[in-house]
């Protein structure tokens, strides 16, 4: 099993929950009204033939048919993925504009590295309790409204695909640290994590409060069930190396709740209560 990436790891995924700190600055330097975060292309599709151009050009093409222009994002020679920009000409992109767009992309993928920094835990490269939190209360906050309104429809009330949180929380892994010590745990946490991302690949998002593992996914019982299974049985096959073969039982506290739709309260108080109960 790989372990979970590590801290600052950059990847489309982080790009587009971050989006709204990369988009910005491309809005304000080329007047642009829509700027679009799209995945890297698929080499076959004869569609998508100004992006493949575009990275292998390897800075930004003006794409004249679709009145756009493409922008690679790529962090140290890798590509992550482009950037759309509607609503410029080829006019405003005279030879001397690349070399600023090329800073500009490193000075967007150097904020979204920072912001990634601040909102992850640094053992597991899960993200950490601060952005759990501001996660889960933006997923509450686009939930429909509850039926009737004012009331929070939690577990198996209401009628939507809804939301849940599983939490998970090792038995056991103080004490199994205090007689191997810190590193050989961390290890094992980092190997936690890595179970839960591939337990649930569907997760919005995977987190780590200081014992304890969450998940939040789309839908609600039934998702949590089914990833609750999958991370039971990983855990009880977990053969830590790192000790020097010395085992850990392998038991987890498994709890969950569901949310169906919000209430008319704030949605920050939604994700408290959702969390408490998990």
């Amino acid at each position: 099993m790989s372990p979970a990436s590590p801290p600052g790891a950059l990847s489309f995924a982080v790009l587009g929950r971050f989006a709204e700190i990369l988009k910005p600055p491309f809005r304000r330097a080329l007047n642009s009204g829509r700027v679009d975060l799209l995945p890297l292309p698929d080499p076959g599709d004869p569609r998508q033939k100004p992006l493949q151009e575009a990275l292998a050009k390897g800075s930004a093409l003006f794409d004249t048919a679709g009145g756009r222009l493409i922008i690679p994002l790529i962090n140290k020679g890798r590509p992550l993925g482009l950037l759309s920009v509607h609503g410029v000409s080829a006019g405003q992109l005279p030879a001397a504009v690349h070399p600023f767009l090329a800073s500009l992309v490193e000075a967007a993928l150097d904020m979204v590295r920072l912001r990634l920094a601040a909102e992850t835990d640094p053992v597991t490269g899960l993200a950490n309790e601060q952005a759990l939190d501001e996660a889960l209360t933006t997923a509450i906050s686009r939930l429909a409204p509850a039926r009737p309104r004012g009331r929070l429809a939690l577990d198996a009330e209401g009628d939507g695909q809804g939301l849940c949180l599983l939490a998970l929380e090792p038995q056991g892994l103080a004490a199994w640290q205090e007689r191997h010590g810190r590193r050989p745990a961390e290890a094992l946490r980092r190997r936690l994590a890595g179970l839960a991302q591939a337990a649930a690949p569907e997760a919005l998002l995977a987190a780590r409060a200081g014992e304890v593992f969450f998940l939040l996914l789309p839908g609600r019982e039934e998702a949590a069930s089914q990833a609750a299974a999958a991370l039971s049985a990983a855990a009880a096959e977990l053969e830590p190396e790192e000790a020097g073969g010395q085992p850990w039982s392998g038991r987890l506290s498994l709890g969950a709740a569901s949310i169906a739709a919000r209430g008319d309260g704030p949605a920050a108080e939604a994700a408290a209560l959702v969390k408490a109960r998990a």
